[in-house]
């Protein structure tokens, strides 16, 4: 895969992850109950985490992944 279209893809995806970010801190402070407000934040992080993951994939480039 070329850089351009890897770049691309990890660029969405890691749009992706922000925006499901924004959707479960969103959601979180519309909830009253605690358990749910403390659910909804932990998806925050995991989410923000993915994004961490990818940027790292990101910034090593497409040549860094071989598959089978």
């Amino acid at each position: 895969m070329d850089e351009k279209t890897y770049g691309d893809i990890m660029k969405r995806a890691i749009q992706s992850e922000i925006d499901a970010q924004k959707f479960y801190a969103d959601v979180a402070a519309k909830v009253q109950a605690p358990h749910l407000k403390e659910m909804f934040a932990s998806f925050v992080d995991e989410e923000k985490r993915h994004e961490r993951i990818l940027e790292g994939f990101r910034a090593k480039g497409a040549g860094h992944l071989h598959f089978k």
